[in-house]
């Protein structure tokens, strides 16, 4: 993830709030691998949606 990435999903569940990241990574252990879609601007290309796999610690 980079500055100004707006998290829109962890695990498949939407998030809008801190408190909806923490409720889905209540579910997870640490060392699980989960997916997080995030929103990205970009200068040349707008904005863009990436899927990422990160691994929670």
């Amino acid at each position: 993830m980079q500055e100004d990435d707006r998290l829109l999903s962890v695990a498949g569940q939407p998030v809008a709030s801190y408190a909806d990241i923490r409720f889905v990574l209540m579910e997870h252990s640490p060392g699980e691998r989960v997916q997080v879609e995030i929103q990205r601007d970009n200068f040349f290309t707008g904005t863009m949606t990436h899927s990422l796999e990160v691994e929670l610690h």
